[in-house]
């Protein structure tokens, strides 16, 4: 008869891994980032992004700050991960610049149409906006998926193609100095 002691030995690893994995794993959730936008859009920013608190972990943001809430943020893509042990999860947040994604002053009047739309999508501005304005179209990540200078004095009209994009909800982000101004709308 063999001996049945290294079997025994083996699965005994196996189980206590097992376990010791599940423990772990149950101790990293998926992280959820919280995050306060920047009224200053340029530095010093103030925006913030923060992560619920994991006890013994480590954190690293993607800017190199180390703690749960990654202070002084400007406008932009956030992400981090903690790490406990050899386990890691992470998480991502974008910071907006400005009070948030509908600022738009009373004199302003941009309209997006239709909404939701499918294959193209209207422009009309009638606004206080003038000269070069930054025109930038983000997912809901904050990544820019299409960007384009435009020159307005107040009034435009323009015809964009978002037939390549999934669809999802989108900000429509226009910059003009220090003026901010956005807009959503929906790609069916």
């Amino acid at each position: 008869m063999k001996n049945s002691t290294p079997k025994k030995t083996v699965l005994l690893f196996l189980f206590s891994a097992l376990f010791f994995v599940g423990k772990v794993s149950a101790q990293l959730p998926s992280l959820t980032v919280t995050v306060t936008n920047s009224t200053n859009c340029s530095a010093p920013c103030n925006g913030t992004a923060s992560v619920p608190t994991i006890t013994g972990a480590t954190y690293m943001w993607n800017d190199g700050q180390t703690t749960p809430t990654a202070t002084g943020l400007c406008a932009g893509t956030y992400s981090i991960t903690a790490t406990l042990s050899i386990y890691s999860t992470g998480g991502t947040g974008t910071v907006w610049c400005g009070t948030g994604v509908a600022n738009i002053s009373v004199d302003d009047n941009i309209t997006l149409y239709p909404n939701p739309a499918h294959n193209e999508l209207y422009l009309q501005i009638n606004s206080s906006l003038q000269g070069k304005v930054n025109f930038t179209v983000r997912n809901i990540l904050g990544m820019a998926v299409y960007q384009e200078a435009i020159e307005t004095n107040g009034s435009l009209y323009k015809w964009i193609d978002i037939s390549v994009l999934p669809t999802g909800i989108y900000a429509v982000e226009f910059v003009n100095g220090t003026q901010t101004i956005q807009k959503k709308f929906i790609k069916q």
